[in-house]
């Protein structure tokens, strides 16, 4: 299994690079060129840097010492990346990391995670967490996202 530690400046490089990288191979299919530009300009290193700065709760995921997956939340309850690298998807790396920001944000909020806005291809995945579908598929300048929330009816026992 792979290590999970809190996430700090000096991973801004790395981690920009993987959620770009998992991103373009996995989300890119379902947008159009500019949503994907769209989507890599908010990960990029500036970006990264910024939520680090900004304080929101980050983690990272380590195998051998190489960074293989990352979770970051919007405070106080919003599941903003979730990713894990090509070659150790359905490892239990993305639930490891789901859990230990759920438990964060109840730490922090006294709230779990609440909302995720998913990428079109991994909804099934959140719904696994406890989320559901809130609406349609929505469109914000050319990336689409199904907006998804996860309250105490849904909430999986993660914790």
């Amino acid at each position: 299994m792979a290590v999970i530690r809190s996430a700090n400046i000096i991973d801004a490089d790395k981690i920009s690079r993987l959620v770009s990288s998992t991103a373009r191979d996995h989300i890119g299919p379902t947008l159009g060129e500019s949503g994907l530009e769209t989507l890599l300009c908010s990960m990029d290193l500036y970006s990264t840097r910024q939520r680090l700065d900004d304080g929101w709760p980050s983690f990272c995921a380590l195998k051998d010492g190489n960074l293989v997956g990352v979770v970051v939340v919007r405070p106080p309850s919003h599941l903003y990346h979730l990713f894990v690298s090509t070659d150790f998807q359905g490892n239990g790396i993305g639930r490891a990391l789901f859990e230990v920001a759920d438990g964060r944000a109840i730490e922090l909020a006294g709230i779990p995670l609440q909302t995720v806005n998913s990428s079109l291809n991994v909804v099934a995945v959140y719904e696994q967490f406890g989320f559901v579908p809130q609406g349609q598929v929505s469109e914000i300048d050319g990336v689409k996202f199904q907006p998804m929330v996860r309250n105490a009816m849904t909430r999986t026992e993660t914790s």
